[in-house]
């Protein structure tokens, strides 16, 4: 029996050896790249990072102290950011797994986020745990159109500059082809971004958007 099916009867189970450790990443990550495993079992990578389709698993088994470029997950069932690594050196993607908090969020991302189709439907503290996005005032952060609530906390989060949201995927059932959903929540939502990464680009005065965001109706958006 492979390490990997042992690894998904436990499925949450933390690794409790290096042997371990190392081969959970050869299963389950492209480890072609430098590391370092600390007598904690935590570990460093020099490189990008994938982690494959998680097989069941809800969090990593394997506690990451920093990725040097790119921390990816491809679409799973990961629930929570336990044992993230605390620096990505490059874009964090999260995408299509349901993660519903920021919680044990890596506190500087280097880049950009990537989260599109979690279950993270609203930026409440978000600063509290992500303290930097981006380098010199140029981070962004790409999300689900509908996540587009308490977005006042994003000024709180040091060279943030813009945040995108993504209209939701469909399948149109007459071509089979994936189409997004351009509708009128849409258009509202948009809208509401418009008006905070114009005060991300611009003055940063996160009371002066909240005024701009209750005037134009948006008072969802208008929270921290």
């Amino acid at each position: 029996m492979s390490l990997l099916v042992d690894i998904n009867e436990n499925a949450n189970r933390r690794l409790s050896s290096e042997k371990e450790v190392m081969d959970w990443l050869i299963a389950n990550t492209n480890v072609l790249v430098s590391m370092k495993i600390h007598p904690d079992l935590s570990v460093d990578i020099a490189g990008s990072l994938l982690i494959f389709k998680s097989h069941g698993l809800t969090e990593l088994p394997v506690k990451f102290n920093m990725v040097s470029k790119n921390f990816s997950l491809e679409s799973g069932n990961i629930r929570t950011m336990k044992n993230f690594p605390k620096y990505v050196g490059g874009s964090l993607d999260i995408g299509g797994n349901p993660i519903s908090s920021f919680e044990h969020a890596p506190s500087h991302i280097a880049e950009d986020i990537f989260m599109e189709e979690t279950n993270i439907t609203s930026f409440h503290n978000i600063h509290k745990h992500i303290k930097r996005i981006g380098t010199n005032n140029s981070g962004g952060i790409k999300c689900s159109i509908t996540a587009c609530k308490n977005l006042l906390s994003l000024f709180f989060i040091e060279d943030l500059e813009e945040i995108v949201g993504l209209a939701p995927v469909w399948t149109d059932p007459r071509t089979g082809f994936v189409r997004r959903k351009m509708d009128s929540n849409f258009q509202k939502n948009e809208n509401a971004l418009e008006i905070v990464n114009k005060h991300l680009r611009g003055d940063r005065d996160v009371h002066a958007c909240q005024e701009e965001l209750l005037e134009a109706g948006f008072r969802a958006a208008a929270r921290f």
